[in-house]
């Protein structure tokens, strides 16, 4: 069965929410006291532009000519420490939590971009995050005890 909302892009309502948070996080960017100094001279709506596409890409939903080849050089010419993505995923944090995202579904999101980062922005993130399920044998899991053998239930 399909989940009816297969991605937190929809979840959240898609365009007009992704809008809203890429317009609070642009905004909060350019004029943060140590962030701005990295987008100096560049005009907000390249900013929007740029976050639109990753963050987009990080709620599950791309476009359709998303290009992630294109994100790195774009991020690169900024070069971005590890302590300045750090307080991006800050900033990103409080425009979701702010927009209503639950914390669980930003953590996500936030996941997401850590996984892509150095790949797309060419940052290695401070941290290493994986999938929940790494490192999970799900073949030694126990199954519904009504469809396995007596052998195969372990008693906890």
């Amino acid at each position: 069965m399909a989940d009816p909302i297969p991605n937190l892009y929809d979840k959240y309502g898609g365009t007009p929410t992704v809008a809203k948070i890429v317009k609070t996080l642009s905004t909060n960017l350019l004029t943060h006291v140590t962030l701005k100094r990295y987008f100096e001279g560049m005009p907000t709506a390249d900013v929007a532009a740029a976050n639109l596409e990753l963050l987009a890409m990080a709620l599950g939903h791309p476009a359709a000519s998303y290009d992630p080849a294109a994100t790195r050089p774009r991020y690169a010419s900024l070069r971005l420490t590890t302590q300045a993505y750090e307080e991006m995923l800050g900033i990103l944090r409080h425009a979701l939590l702010g927009i209503g995202f639950e914390s669980r579904d930003a953590t996500i999101a936030i996941n997401v971009l850590d996984m892509h980062a150095e790949a797309l922005l060419g940052i290695r993130p401070g941290r290493k995050v994986t999938s929940p399920f790494a490192g999970v044998d799900r073949r030694r899991r126990a199954r519904d005890p009504e469809t396995t053998s007596p052998s195969q239930r372990r008693e906890f």
